[in-house]
């Protein structure tokens, strides 16, 4: 790309995270652990709404956390300053590895007192299988690396990261657990190919991006279609961020059709109001 190029893509992603921003902070959670009696930032999740059915979407591994590790997951409403819910009961983990998908039921007083928060809705969320067509890609996360612990009042601060791709056109043959079905490949940290970090602005780029792992991937803009005609709504969400590949420059995310079939499977009483979508 040209440096005119570069520079009109970035000034379209300011225009994108502008309109996208408050939708992004107010479905998306830093999910924290406690560890030696400390309040940690361990990874991040998604919330959306089937009927009247509230869910947390983030990775398997992260749900697993409390199996390998013996550390109890928690999130909170960041705003209103509430107590920490535990996050425990209903989790459906996908059984593959290589799905690393994991859903969340969460009872009515949890998403009650999410209170500045929002639940997404299918209309949101691209869930079809086939493959995805050429465009613009981001996520929303929160990087352990950016979360600092204040042990004597209990607390974490987390920095949003919020990052403009596109789809990663390298060999993937190799890459762990890797289904060109299943997945999704990003590029990362490659700025010559016009990929953006949209709050660079403001924060360095973070050192590590652990910790965002969970968070959703959206589809901000499909090849061929006319970007001076974009709006907000056009945005959908399309897999959750699973994994890393190629020394950290390739992030890899879980389709979300995955979990729509967990939906189907595990809650035939939403599979009514989810044919609406279909």
């Amino acid at each position: 790309m040209s440096n005119s190029d570069i520079l009109a893509a970035r000034e379209w992603a300011q225009k994108v995270l502008a309109q996208l921003a408050p939708r992004l902070e107010t479905c998306t959670l830093p999910i924290f652990a406690l560890q030696d009696d400390a309040p940690i930032q361990c990874g991040t999740g998604t919330l959306f709404a089937v009927a009247d059915h509230s869910f947390l979407t983030t990775a398997r591994h992260i749900a697993d956390l409390p199996v390998e590790h013996k550390l109890d997951l928690y999130i909170c409403d960041r705003s209103s300053g509430s107590r920490p819910w535990h996050l425990h009961g209903n989790a459906h983990l996908a059984i593959e590895d290589k799905y690393d998908v994991a859903l969340w039921r969460l009872p009515k007083a949890i998403s009650e007192d999410l209170a500045s928060h929002s639940f997404l809705r299918l209309s949101d969320i691209h869930w079809r299988e086939g493959p995805l067509r050429q465009g613009v890609f981001l996520w929303h996360g929160y990087p352990s690396c950016w979360s600092l612990t204040d042990r004597q009042r209990e607390r974490v601060s987390v920095k949003p990261f919020t990052y403009l791709s596109c789809l990663y056109k390298g060999r993937a043959d190799n890459f762990e657990h890797y289904d060109p079905k299943t997945h999704i490949l990003l590029q990362y940290h490659s700025e010559e190919d016009g990929n953006t970090a949209l709050n660079r602005g403001t924060v360095s780029m973070p050192q590590e991006l652990q910790g965002i792992s969970g968070c959703s991937i959206w589809q901000v803009h499909k090849r061929g279609d006319d970007p001076g005609a974009w709006g907000p709504d056009d945005a959908k969400i399309v897999a959750i961020q699973t994994g890393l590949q190629k020394s950290g420059s390739v992030v890899k995310g879980t389709r979300w059709w995955v979990i729509y079939r967990i939906l189907r499977e595990k809650y035939p009483q939403l599979r009514d109001p989810m044919r609406m979508h279909e």
